[in-house]
């Protein structure tokens, strides 16, 4: 309640329920910077070609929309790159704290690293459109197009960058 009290001037009146609500989300911007701080520490640390994180469909519940898509499509079990996974929720958590100009840039770095994946055998289809995806959210639809257009070059039925590609057109 402390940072409530400081956040709200003294002579405003605000009731209980609302102040549940500012607690709330300064608890939520609080916890979501820790996430950020978390996420960078653990890019650093990920061994590019060792780690790797299988995700089935009873993880969906855990992951944002578009990647749920994904484990969807291809069958409920997808395999992916540790640090491509860091890389993309840290994108994720920064749109929710509404860092825009800093998920753009993460977006462009984990083009780079995807990148780096076409000398492992690892799901190109997957790592590309995640990095199609971290476009897309983060407002650079020309960008997540042409990733998208590069993903259906490999796989051209591929249901979630269709409808992805889809939706930047509307």
């Amino acid at each position: 309640m402390g940072t409530v009290s400081k956040a709200v001037p003294k002579d405003c009146r605000i009731d209980n329920v609302r102040r549940t609500v500012v607690c709330i989300t300064f608890e939520e911007v609080r916890s979501l910077s820790r996430t950020v701080e978390h996420f960078y520490k653990v890019i650093e640390r990920v061994d590019v070609s060792k780690t790797s994180i299988v995700f089935v469909n009873v993880d969906k519940p855990l992951v944002d929309v578009y990647l749920r898509r994904e484990i969807e499509a291809l069958g409920g079990r997808v395999i992916m790159p540790g640090k491509v996974v860091a890389v993309y929720e840290l994108i994720v958590t920064l749109m929710k704290l509404n860092q825009i100009q800093k998920a753009q840039k993460v977006a462009f770095f984990l083009e780079s690293v995807v990148k780096k994946f076409r000398l492992f055998p690892v799901n190109e289809v997957i790592t590309h459109s995640l990095a199609g995806y971290a476009y897309m959210i983060t407002g650079n639809k020309e960008k997540a197009a042409e990733i998208f257009a590069s993903v259906l070059e490999m796989n051209p039925e591929h249901p979630p960058v269709t409808e992805a590609l889809e939706s930047l057109c509307m």
